[in-house]
């Protein structure tokens, strides 16, 4: 009877931890704060209102009952009070089975600041996913134990395949690709969340010269930039011989503007200086911007450009907020803050769409083509991955359609013939997780938009795996490829091309 009673009391003492919030939940010195389940399940409904608020097709490549079928599911599981990773995760789970790669979480900035205060560390390892296999790329320890090239078969004890299944229910993908860079890009963060590793080494266990090895590495602090900081862009050139220029842009979020007079310049001086061959690397880029994107395109397009056939917006009350926010900065940005006030967005007819426009409905809009920006001909390749996402895998689809170049690497991380774009953020009101959720369809090609081809991203012409050789030497196989290409480039022969 004692016992009974110790552990009816038990129970009674969680049940009353259900009731309320619990402030806090402290492992070693890092301290994170729990959610109720009445809680998490609040907020759960509250996504999912503003989904079909907001989201034009919440429901199209996953249907409701499918939806529902999913959050049965972890509903089941929420019978605790669970911590803000457990929440994170949750949930997760729920939007990856939307398969839209433009909606999806981000992790609270202010729970892995306070996690680095207390001198938390994460994974050691840099990592490549090559199809199922997991390699090591570089050990980024002090004292670095594990060679590069080395594959791993277990993390503190769990098989490496199961690992990786775990946190591939963690990120929204939408081609198989996608799902192998992203848990690649985002190992480190993705392993914190789901397996809470706090303050411990890793136990690895790898094999090397066909011998299986077990170290224990330290955690290291500097594994990821917060990912709520938006880093400034990155892309440049580089000359490689007199005649082969490469082009390497891994985002798409440069001002507009700065970017144009970049482009502008770099390929004045391309035609200028007679060079014939541009390889232009895009590689990992998460896109951005589409008009940059788009203008990119216009220099390697001789002909006029275009880049969507339609949008459709879909009109909602977060959406007046955050097009407005939107517009304001830009006009500051053009007009400075003394003539920003200024309604000019109003000259245009679609700003009075969107004004006149009844919540829950769609604005729908056909750009123009773009005359070409082109200054010559260009013998064009193009490094793609699965990393390349979003604007990026349409001026990858756009480049292969209109056969501009040849394409060198694996399949796009994104669909190329429909996209969910132009997401804003919701803050969950419970566990603060911001949401992004797209407002926009994008339908790209007009005479393909009845198929199911925008289940796929662009295939490349040359498809490249790297070898555990590769790896170890750190040799860029796409690059090399490229290379000998160009050198064969005069011999008009298809086995160029294997």
């Amino acid at each position: 009877m004692k016992c009974i009673r110790i552990v009816i009391s038990a129970l009674f003492v969680l049940s009353l931890l259900g009731c309320q919030s619990i402030p806090m939940f402290q492992q070693a010195q890092f301290e994170e704060r729990v959610l109720t389940p009445n809680q998490i399940r609040s907020d759960i409904h509250y996504l999912e209102d503003a989904l079909r608020k907001i989201h034009p097709e919440p429901f199209n490549r996953l249907s409701y009952s499918d939806y529902l079928r999913s959050k049965a599911i972890i509903d089941q599981n929420i019978f605790w009070p669970m911590t803000e990773r457990n929440v994170y995760v949750a949930i997760s789970k729920l939007l990856q089975s939307f398969r839209d790669q433009h909606l999806k979480l981000q992790i609270s900035s202010d729970l892995i600041k306070s996690y680095r205060e207390v001198n938390g560390g994460f994974f050691p390892l840099a990592i490549i996913y090559q199809y199922d296999d997991v390699w090591v790329a570089q050990d980024l320890s002090d004292q670095p134990l594990i060679p590069t090239g080395a594959q791993i078969l277990k993390i503190n004890g769990q098989p490496i395949e199961w690992v990786m299944h775990e946190l591939e229910s963690l990120i929204s993908y939408e081609t198989l690709t996608s799902r192998y860079r992203l848990v690649q890009t985002q190992f480190a963060l993705l392993y914190w969340l789901r397996f809470q590793h706090d303050f411990k080494n890793y136990t690895i266990e790898y094999v090397w010269n066909n011998k299986i090895y077990s170290s224990s590495i330290k955690p290291i602090k500097n594994q990821f930039e917060n990912p709520d900081n938006v880093s400034s862009s990155f892309y440049g050139t580089h000359h490689i011989n007199k005649e082969t220029d490469l082009l390497w842009i891994n985002d798409f979020n440069e001002n507009t503007e700065k970017f144009s007079e970049f482009l502008e310049g770099f390929f004045s001086e391309f035609h200028h200086q007679k060079r014939k061959n541009l390889i232009v690397d895009v590689r990992y880029n998460a896109g951005g911007v589409s008009e940059n994107a788009w203008n990119l395109l216009r220099y390697l397009d001789q002909e006029s450009a275009d880049w969507v056939y339609q949008y459709q917006v879909k009109v909602s009350k977060n959406f007046e907020s955050f097009h407005s926010e939107n517009l304001n900065a830009v006009k500051k940005e053009k007009l400075g803050n003394s003539l920003a006030w200024l309604p000019l967005e109003y000259l245009q007819w679609t700003q009075w769409e969107f004004l006149i426009t009844g919540y829950g409905k769609t604005v729908e809009q056909y750009p123009r083509k773009r005359e070409s920006l082109a200054k010559g001909p260009i013998n064009l390749i193009l490094l793609i991955n699965g990393h390349c996402l979003s604007a990026c895998a349409v001026i990858a689809s756009k480049i292969k359609e209109k056969n501009l170049g040849v394409i060198i690497g694996e399949e796009t991380g994104s669909f190329v013939d429909e996209q969910y774009v132009y997401p804003l953020q919701v803050h969950l009101p419970n566990s603060g997780i911001v949401v992004n959720i797209p407002t926009t369809k994008a339908i790209f090609s007009h005479h393909r938009r009845n198929d199911k081809s925008f289940h796929q991203g662009t295939k490349p012409d040359i498809f490249i795996k790297r070898t555990q050789e590769d790896i170890i030497l750190k040799s860029d196989a796409s690059f090399v490829r490229a290379m000998r290409y160009l050198k064969n480039f005069h011999v008009k022969h298809p086995a160029i091309l294997h």
